[in-house]
């Protein structure tokens, strides 16, 4: 660990009963999951 701040600059959009989300930009030394089930569309059920 560096000790340094870690931001991530994240969209949520809605479309009807769904929503998703993607990471515009992020500062981490590890990447995040690019597979995150939220990166697609999804509506509750």
């Amino acid at each position: 660990m560096t000790g340094a701040s870690y931001e991530m600059l994240v969209a949520v959009m809605a479309k009807e009963n769904s929503v998703r989300s993607a990471v515009i930009a992020e500062n981490s030394v590890v990447p995040y999951n690019k597979r995150c089930v939220l990166e697609e569309w999804v509506s509750p059920g």
